[in-house]
């Protein structure tokens, strides 16, 4: 086993629970749906959604900064930047509800439509319906 390799056994945690039936179901046709069914896939959407789960309140809290009037645009801008570090789905649709917010200041809307490509130009795998 190569170093890499064991630093990625070492890396990884594990979460064994137990979920319903039904909703198992839906959630493999689901992933074979978006993503093929190809080994690795469903470990791909479990990270997915823990990572959509987990993060969703603090892009909330993000989208609060980046479109209050009351803050200065310099770090709205900076907000907006985080959100795009964040990368994956939960951040490119918080992206593209601060790129239609009309209230936003131009800058910002911009900023947001510009880390909306970085995401998308990013390493980071991005799950969309099909």
């Amino acid at each position: 086993m190569s170093a890499n390799n064991f630093n990625k056994l070492i890396d990884m945690g594990r979460i064994d629970a137990d979920i319903p039936e039904e909703l198992e179901t839906r959630f493999r046709i689901e992933v074979v749906k978006r993503l093929g069914g190809k080994k690795g896939d469903l470990q791909k959407a479990v990270e997915e959604a823990l990572e959509l789960w987990t993060s969703k309140s603090v892009l909330e809290n993000l989208k609060r900064i980046a479109t209050n009037p009351e803050i200065i645009p310099l770090d709205q801008e900076k907000a907006v930047k985080t959100i795009g570090d964040y990368g994956g789905y939960g951040a490119m649709v918080i992206l593209s509800e601060i790129a239609s917010e009309p209230d936003a200041y131009s800058s910002v809307r911009d900023l947001a439509l510009e880390q909306i490509n970085v995401v998308k130009a990013s390493s980071r795998r991005i799950y969309f319906p099909r």
